[in-house]
């Protein structure tokens, strides 16, 4: 199966890494706790990427705390497709940011899609933050976040920080309701958010503001889906059922 035809599947999925307006209640209206993301993952996030039921791929972060107090986060991404086991495609994502008291202070990241290489950097300038990316330079005012996701205070944001392309993405981010959702193996409840705009995805958070699950529609109509398999859940002790 030639790549130019693997290729076209993943806009959306790519664009859901990052990281639909529905009759619900407004992201804002879910309280974000005030937490350490040590505290709350330890020092590690792991998913599972699942396409039409079918491991593809994983998603790690890494959390550490730098010497001067400020927050270091690490996303590594990798996917592979193959056929007849022959892999075919490969797509490597990889950022590496720092935070200082909630606030992005550099953000820089690294990008190989089937052999295509890419690179975004995002550093402090004035109030706000200078982001060079491939299409070019753009200047942009405090909170933004990036499209990693493990950062709960998103929600209350109607732009974000596209680590894909670097630009700003507008967004519409609707709380949606709890549900019972499957993280490290076992039920729990989270709340899902649906995002619409420039960027289109499902993300789920349990009640401390951990990032838990996530959904989206490729281009082909299949479903991927992020399944956790470290995410906090064994620190916070809320398992519902195995």
């Amino acid at each position: 199966m030639p790549q130019e035809k693997i290729k076209p599947i993943f806009p959306a999925f790519l664009s859901a890494l990052l990281a639909i307006g529905l009759s619900a209640s407004p992201a804002a209206s879910f309280t974000i706790p005030d937490r350490d993301p040590l505290q709350l993952y330890g020092n590690e996030i792991v998913f599972d990427v699942i396409k039409t039921g079918d491991k593809v791929g994983t998603h790690r972060v890494n959390f550490s705390r730098k010497e001067t107090g400020d927050l270091a986060v690490e996303t590594r991404f990798q996917l592979t497709m193959t056929f007849l086991t022959i892999p075919i495609y490969e797509f490597l994502y990889r950022s590496r940011s720092v935070w200082r008291k909630g606030l992005l202070q550099d953000l820089a990241v690294e990008i190989s899609d089937g052999g295509e290489e890419s690179k975004i950097r995002a550093l402090p300038k004035g109030a706000g933050l200078s982001v060079s990316g491939p299409h070019g330079d753009v200047q942009v005012s405090q909170p933004v976040y990036p499209t990693n996701h493990w950062n709960a205070d998103v929600l209350s944001q109607t732009r974000v920080l596209n680590t894909l392309n670097g630009k700003i993405s507008q967004v519409k981010i609707v709380d949606t309701g709890r549900e019972t959702i499957r993280a490290e193996g076992a039920m729990i409840a989270a709340r899902k958010f649906q995002y619409s705009g420039d960027i289109d995805t499902t993300v789920w958070y349990d009640d401390a503001g951990r990032w838990v699950k996530m959904r989206f529609t490729a281009k082909n109509g299949s479903i991927v889906e992020y399944e956790c398999t470290k995410c906090g859940q064994a620190r916070a002790g809320k398992v519902l059922t195995n």
